[in-house]
């Protein structure tokens, strides 16, 4: 197997890789073969939901992200003639009502402002590794899948038992064409005994991957 090392970590890695597995940077096209002819919208009809930490269902959220266009419609403007910035000088101060609004508006899909209502309770509260993996959903449903995988890894550094993050870290992997990650990610899950609702989303996804 052919390899280099990381240019921001120096971990060796699969000259294959697009993103390093240990750091989650991305790598140049200059120092990567990877094919890029996989289109990532033939992934998004695979993967149909995120699964976040705002307890609704089971201990989880289903979130869609498989339209792009709804997700990028979303941007700058949140309805109702109130644009971000505005709403974002109104934001409450206090931590809890942050992760409430973030978690509201990631239901309505007004995913930037959610981000923005995420980072700041994770900047009352730089431990909040719930609040940074919800933000990371909602980055990758933006199309900023560096920043979300950058963030997952984050993420499984400080609790490496994060199942959430490391199910929604095999999506975002799978979406930009790295399939082998994905699999490494959702194996590494099934082998920690998730629950029935994670285990057997896992399981189908790998199923999947494994046909493609």
């Amino acid at each position: 197997m052919s390899t280099y090392k990381c240019k921001h970590c120096g971990k060796n890695i699969d000259k294959s890789s697009k993103f390093c597995p240990e750091c989650g940077k991305s790598i140049s096209a200059s120092a990567s073969n990877h094919p890029t002819g996989k289109a990532v919208n033939n992934h998004l009809i695979m993967i149909a939901v995120l699964i976040v930490t705002a307890a609704v269902f089971s201990g989880y959220q289903l979130m869609n992200t498989g339209d792009k266009e709804v997700v990028q419609s979303q941007t700058g403007s949140m309805g109702g003639g109130m644009d971000m910035a505005s709403m974002a000088n109104d934001l409450p101060e206090d931590f809890e009502s942050l992760i409430s609004m973030g978690n509201a508006m990631m239901d309505q899909g007004q995913y930037p402002m959610a981000i923005v209502c995420y980072q700041k309770a994770i900047d009352i509260d730089s431990g909040a590794v719930d609040a940074l993996v919800d933000m990371a959903t909602c980055q990758h449903a933006t199309g900023e899948n560096e920043t979300a995988i950058e963030n997952f890894i984050k993420v499984l550094n400080v609790k490496p038992d994060h199942q959430v993050a490391k199910f929604n870290l095999g999506i975002v992997y799978y979406s930009v064409g790295q399939d082998d990650l994905a699999r490494q990610w959702w194996t590494k899950l099934l082998s920690e005994n998730p629950p029935e609702e994670l285990k057997l989303r896992t399981m189908e996804l790998l199923q999947k991957l494994g046909g493609s």
